[in-house]
């Protein structure tokens, strides 16, 4: 029975999971419960993924163990690198430094050569650096004594055999020096190279620029302004009222060289030369200012006046008109036309023109003073008295001169 069950076992095909005969595998497992075999489940065929990392770092392991014993199989042996007494000995030159652009650097202060080690060769006079060179010094800075350098790659090992003392005085140390920034020349291919035993030179150093001082920008100077041009107007009227007529005068030149073709100009240095005496000398300047202008009321007044100086007394009464006809209301010019009037002996038409300056300007001192003399003249002392009176109310600050003979007068009259 058991062979029976087993050949039985072993014909059941096993589900691959490709499409088998379902049917045959189903009835044998239905045989097989009926008889107490428990079904058997198909085994997995493959690795997992836990065997997979296994043994992927087992090869790894195994690769890079074999890499480096063919690798150290392979390398050739290492020669010792001869000593620096040994590649001297040969007579073959020390390692060359580094070559380095030519700068400014900082030289260091002389010290003594070391001694050459036994087994070294007498240093020959090529191999000896000339002396240094005096050169002035540019930036001097006093500095300790030097001493030695920490010791980098590029610098040389300083060597074993102690370093002559010196003869004089053994036991002071070495003075401070000063140093000097200098240029430094590059060395030449042909010139011997130092050996490690004596001091290399040190790497350059670059010093930086001394920072430039900010140029102070240019500061403006407030210089005082041109004074202004002298008014010569008012310098000429200031010096003609206080009697300089000279100076004035000099004004009035000034401004007549810059218009000469003013009026008022011309008017004014008539009345100038009026006031100093030269009569045809203020005709001349009036008629100049009525042909630079020949409405200028002040002109044809102020030369009537001149030719009343001058005894023209038509000429007067003839200017006297005109201003009138120009400005009927002038005072000036009705007083003095009937001042004209009064000298020909017309004193009605003086009176008449005196009371219409009065009626245009009753506070007119002139007015008053005149008509207070025609009326005077004419027998007409209540008029006289009035007039006067009204003369030393309006005129006694301006016509001070004629204070004391109109009160005198004033008495004569009323006395």
């Amino acid at each position: 029975m058991s062979t029976i069950l087993d050949a039985l076992r072993r014909n059941t095909p096993k589900d691959d999971g490709e499409g088998g005969d379902r049917g045959s595998d189903s009835h044998s497992d239905a045989v097989l419960a009926t008889l107490g075999y428990p079904r058997q489940r198909p085994r997995k065929r493959g690795l997992s993924m836990k065997m997979l990392f296994v043994y992927g770092g087992a090869a790894v392991a195994i690769g890079f163990v074999g890499l480096s014993l063919l690798i150290a199989f392979f390398a050739p042996p290492e020669q010792p690198r001869p000593s620096a007494a040994q590649r001297a000995s040969e007579g073959r030159p020390a390692s060359r430094p580094v070559s380095r652009p030519p700068v400014a650097v900082s030289k260091p202060a002389p010290v003594p050569a070391p001694a050459a080690p036994a087994s070294a060769p007498p240093a020959t006079a090529s191999a000896t650096p000339p002396p240094p060179t005096q050169t002035p010094p540019q930036i001097a800075k006093a500095v300790p004594a030097p001493v030695a350098p920490p010791r980098t790659s590029e610098s040389p090992r300083p060597s074993s055999a102690p370093a002559p003392r010196a003869t004089e005085d053994k036991a002071a140390p070495a003075p401070p020096v000063a140093r000097v920034i200098e240029p430094s020349t590059p060395a030449s291919s042909s010139a011997p190279r130092a050996t490690e035993d004596r001091p290399r030179r040190r790497a350059p150093v670059v010093l930086p620029p001394e920072p430039e001082l900010p140029v102070p920008a240019p500061v403006a100077v407030n210089t005082p302004p041109a004074p202004p041009p002298p008014n010569h107007f008012a310098l000429a009227l200031y010096n003609q009222r206080i009697g300089n007529y000279d100076e004035a005068m000099t004004h009035y030149r000034a401004l007549l060289a810059q218009n000469d073709k003013s009026a008022e100009l011309h008017n004014n240095v008539g009345v100038l030369s009026l006031e100093q005496g030269r009569v045809d000398d203020a005709i001349a300047e009036y008629q100049k200012a009525i042909d630079a202008d020949p409405k200028y009321v002040r002109a044809h007044n102020n030369l009537g006046v001149a030719f009343m100086r001058s005894n023209r007394p038509a000429d007067a009464a003839n200017e006297f008109r005109l201003a009138l006809s120009l400005d009927g209301r002038n005072v000036e010019s009705l007083v003095n036309l009937a001042l004209v009037q009064k000298s020909t002996g017309r004193p009605a038409e003086a009176r008449d023109l005196l009371r219409r300056a009065i009626a245009i300007d009753p506070r007119s001192a002139g007015s008053h003073y005149n008509l207070a003399v025609v009326a005077d003249e004419s027998g007409d002392r209540a008029s006289a008295v009035e007039h006067y009176r009204a003369f030393l109310k309006y005129g006694s600050l301006t016509h001070a001169e004629l204070v004391a003979p109109v009160r005198a007068r004033i008495a004569a009259l009323t006395g």
